[in-house]
């Protein structure tokens, strides 16, 4: 049998040591992903398992603005009178989805 395990955003490599050990070694095309924001993790894990690493580039100007847009405002244009601070505030997200998301989801929830 495969499996593919998925593990979210692991800070700390002694998390990685404690679950490795409890993976089946099976040569089926089983998988495990991990995603984390310590490069020294995820170069760690790549050598012990012959995997790869991925580095996530930010998301392009544009991009973080249609994100930006559909999470603050649900799908909608942004008001202009509040177009000129919401850039300024998605520019300190510094095209990160995870910060455009967050902050998106709190303005959401201001008073218009």
């Amino acid at each position: 049998m495969r499996y593919l395990i998925v593990l979210d955003d692991v800070w700390h490599i002694n998390e990685w040591d404690a679950i490795k050990y409890a993976l089946p070694t099976n040569d089926y095309g089983s998988q495990v992903m991990l995603t984390t924001r310590n490069a020294d993790l995820a170069f760690s894990s790549r050598i012990e398992s012959e995997g790869r690493v991925y580095n996530l580039e930010p998301l392009k100007q544009e991009e973080s603005w249609t994100l930006f847009c559909r999470k603050t405002f649900y799908g909608n244009s942004c008001p202009p009178h509040l177009e000129e601070i919401c850039r300024y505030i998605l520019k300190k997200c510094e095209g990160l989805p995870l910060a455009i998301v967050a902050i998106g989801r709190v303005l959401a929830t201001k008073d218009k």
